[in-house]
């Protein structure tokens, strides 16, 4: 993940975005990530700092089915409460799953 950014911007202005001290905050913009997300359109992205993730020792992938949105998103945060590194996860219902099935045939 791109933890901190040195971005110039089209009047040559040098913009340095810092790690927050926070986790979340609902003051204000998030620079670094809005840079990012912007593509280059808002500004160029002349150094990084990242925060690099090792890679898993091993990998699988899960199809579950559940009874509810609640029981879904239940077993969704016992997953995380137990550490396990879910990369993705999808919530489809039945009508979503039906219109995907059509678009693959």
């Amino acid at each position: 993940s791109v933890v901190a950014l040195e971005v110039v911007l089209a009047d040559g202005t040098v913009v340095q975005t810092r790690p927050s001290a926070t986790r979340k905050s609902s003051a204000g913009y998030h620079l670094t990530e809005l840079f990012v997300g912007s593509e280059g359109t808002l500004g160029i992205i002349t150094k990084a700092t990242l925060q690099l993730q090792p890679i898993p020792t091993s990998s699988g992938v899960a199809l579950l089915h559940f009874q509810s949105v609640a029981d879904a998103a239940a077993c969704a945060a016992d997953l995380v409460r137990t550490g396990v590194d879910v990369s993705r996860a999808e919530l489809m219902d039945e009508l979503m799953v039906d219109a995907v099935m059509r678009g693959m045939s």
